[in-house]
């Protein structure tokens, strides 16, 4: 694209362009999109042409998903300053742009953002008959400029009209895509503006009942995976596959349609042809009306499913209908400038508080506290540091000591993390001021008496509010299950074979200092580097390493839950999908996949979380040697447990906490109830003590709760353990598993 971008149209590229943002991948589709605008340049397209506007406009709209108000801001300027001999095109196409009047909204030119968000608001009425999504969203975002200048109730009013519209059109349709993520994007920022105008004017009660709608921003991103994942797979079940591909095809009829409508209304206006647009505005009618007839069937017969795509708004009763006694539930909604943040038990006050931390501010928190947690660029034991306690009590301070009312006086935290808050395990925050003494004994044993959260409360996490209700209403498993079933070291390529029959080889990172060592694994590395690094451009599973160490936790944990291993472990080549597709797994009660979980992107041509499992070049099948979220939801489970003990869900920039929601999503719809996930690559001696310790005090228990099976492993580790010559004390040896799902 660099060197030969000539023969490749600009539409092409910007089509590109338009798909990578689709898919999130923000850095690229601004590149592909620059592309676009150099080779107009290069072409001497006109400065008034179509063409180089649309290219402008995509880059501004590529600047826009990264927060680049000014960039973009810059581009929408340019495309007014060269289209100024072509103004019936400018004003038809580009004048009257959400995306231009969010450009000046978030550059502090609130004023003149309401002049481009009430022209699009008018010509969405006129392009979809006064009833779409895009028509309230116009109207929404111009209700937070207006707030912002100083017209509170004005705002007020259009926010409380538009916002139960903007959530009955959800699904519907822009053209031929959704633009989902930038469907999403927007949305929070309706929303955070609507709750932040609320508790400015005094309306504290409404404010804490918005809690409804912080619940579908975090549940979008996850649902419209599961939902076009499950669509792309085999589903298993035949009439509801048939109904979801009517459902498609009966969407792109509508998308074809509203292009139409769209071609018809930019015409100029003498070819403008009544007749032909009261036609159109009619067909689309029908077909919406036809989605509509299929939803409802879809929900009558297939609640389940349902509940994953499009669960809707959920109330703080219904979540308290879910919960027990002992338990208390936490959910947070990160802004672009300010976190608001819910608590409650079964009963009593709802705990509510904004605090004045915005997405940047709270993931330059998270990534300073990860950097004590991460081995990855640490290569002696003595270079790992002490906790930072000053910095984890402040965030604890700021964001969950205002709202203990709600979750104190509980023993389970179920909470549901939003953002950059999904890469940090609430058990490490310290609950009171503290300072770490220098050590005088074994390493790390000054980390012993830290007030850190898991000494009081245990904690799960759920991938979304609604996911709750789908893991509640799971009935409960077999008795006569077998115990075990787990896949793991898998062979990538046949250069990993040695000669031993099902074994691999490879090396893990080392760590040394003072003559010991121990090794570490979760960093998701290939022959070319890692793959969350720069480095690493393309990659196929042949290119993924080894995780030999892998072997001895799930032989361990096997050995706890007396499976037979011959048997129940799938080692080396026989970690492979085909088995794993063909097996009877609803009779296992712990599944436990001990390899790399893969986001989109890491893989090329993957588009959808994944767990990677023997290449076929190894085993000689006829599949991907990738377990794929879609699949994951078409397998048929019944178990208490799913285990990823190698994944990381800080991997690609923070991607990997939706890969462990997705997958998440798509084990409790394939019947688990509870998610064992790592949120950093973890100490591989350690890690075999936790998890093995956690499933020794589950069948020494029977009453015992998993989330707090695994805080109970957790402080015997801080308490009791050590590696040779250190302690396990400090939290990058206890605090990376975290339960995903059910907790109890």
């Amino acid at each position: 694209l660099r060197y030969y971008c000539e023969p490749i149209t600009p539409f092409g590229l910007i089509t590109l362009s338009e798909i990578y943002l689709e898919q999130n991948r923000c850095k690229d589709a601004l590149y592909v999109a620059q592309i676009a605008l150099n080779a107009c340049l290069r072409m001497c397209v006109p400065s008034d042409a179509y063409i180089r506007a649309y290219s402008r406009e995509t880059i501004a709209k590529a600047q826009i998903a990264q927060r680049l108000w000014d960039a973009a801001l810059y581009q929408f300027e340019m495309i007014k300053v060269e289209m100024k001999t072509d103004v019936k095109i400018y004003r038809k196409r580009f004048r009257g742009s959400v995306d231009w009047g969010l450009a000046l909204l978030m550059s502090g030119r609130a004023e003149s953002s309401i002049f481009q968000f009430n022209t699009a608001f008018e010509k969405a009425k006129t392009r979809y008959n006064g009833d779409h999504y895009n028509v309230y969203e116009a109207q929404a975002l111009m209700a937070i400029a207006l707030g912002q200048t100083g017209s509170e109730a004005t705002a007020l009013d259009i926010f409380d009209n538009t916002i139960s519209k903007l959530v009955n059109h959800w699904g519907d349709k822009s053209g031929v895509s959704v633009m989902h993520q930038d469907r999403i994007n927007k949305f929070e920022l309706i929303v955070e503006s609507y709750i932040s105008l609320l508790v400015e004017t005094g309306n504290l009660k409404k404010a804490i009942e918005s809690f409804s709608l912080a619940s579908m921003v975090q549940n979008q991103s996850v649902s419209n995976v599961i939902s076009s994942s499950f669509a792309r797979s085999s589903v298993g079940n035949p009439q509801l596959k048939e109904l979801i591909r009517q459902k498609q095809d009966l969407e792109l009829k509508l998308a074809s349609y509203q292009n139409r409508l769209i071609t018809v209304i930019n015409a100029v206006q003498e070819k403008q042809d009544i007749e032909i647009l009261d036609k159109l505005h009619g067909e689309m009618s029908y077909f919406r009306k036809a989605v509509e007839t299929l939803d409802k069937e879809v929900q009558i017969k297939f609640p389940n499913y349902s509940a994953i795509v499009s669960p809707g708004e959920i109330s703080v009763e219904k979540i308290r209908n879910q919960l027990t006694n002992q338990e208390a539930f936490l959910t947070c909604l990160v802004g672009e400038n300010i976190t608001f943040i819910w608590a409650f038990q079964k009963s009593g006050p709802v705990a509510f508080a904004k605090v004045q931390i915005g997405k940047k501010e709270l993931t330059d928190r998270v990534d300073a506290l990860r950097q004590y947690l991460e081995p990855r660029n640490v290569f002696s034991l003595g270079e790992f540091t002490n906790f930072n306690v000053e910095l984890g009590y402040d965030l604890y301070r700021k964001l969950l000591q205002p709202v203990e009312k709600g979750w104190k006086s509980a023993k389970r935290i179920m909470f549901v993390p939003h953002g950059s808050m999904g890469q940090l395990p609430l058990s490490v925050l310290p609950t009171a001021p503290c300072k770490i003494r220098t050590d005088k004994d074994v390493l790390f044993t000054n980390h012993r008496n830290i007030p850190w959260l898991a000494r009081t409360h245990a904690v799960s996490i759920l991938p979304s509010v609604a996911s709750l209700g789908t893991i509640r209403s799971l009935p409960t498993g077999e008795r006569k299950q077998k115990a075990f079933v787990g896949f793991g070291d898998p062979i990538f390529n046949s250069e990993q074979l040695t000669p031993v029959e099902g074994s691999s080889q490879g090396v893990s990172q080392i760590i040394t200092s003072r003559g010991i060592s121990f090794k570490y694994r979760g960093i998701r590395l290939t022959n070319e580097g890692e793959l969350d690094g720069e480095r690493v451009k393309s990659c196929d599973i042949s290119k993924l390493s080894p995780l030999p160490d892998t072997r001895d936790e799930i032989e361990s944990i096997a050995a706890t839950l007396q499976a037979d291993v011959k048997k129940d472990v799938f080692l080396g080549r026989r970690a492979a999908e085909k088995i794993v597709k063909s097996m009877q797994l609803s009779d296992r009660r712990v599944i436990m996949f001990a390899t790399h979980a893969l986001v989109p992107g890491d893989i090329d041509g993957l588009h959808q979380p994944a767990i990677a499992l023997s290449a076929p070049s190894v085993t000689g099948d006829n599949d991907d040697g990738l377990l794929t979220m879609g699949e994951v939801m078409d397998l048929n489970l019944d178990a208490e447990w799913v285990v990823l003990s190698a994944c990381n869900t800080a991997a690609a920039e923070g991607a990997g906490t939706e890969a462990i929601s997705g997958l998440g999503q798509a084990f409790f719809y394939a019947g688990a109830r509870a998610l064992l996930a790592t949120s950093w690559p973890v100490e591989t001696t350690s890690a075999t003590t936790l998890t093995t310790g956690l499933f020794n005090l589950l069948q020494a228990n029977a009453g015992l709760s998993r989330a707090e099976a695994l805080r109970l492993s957790q402080i015997s580790m801080i308490d009791n353990s050590n590696g040779v010559g250190f302690s396990y004390a400090h939290p990058i040896f206890w605090a990376p598993f975290v339960i995903v799902g059910d907790g109890a």
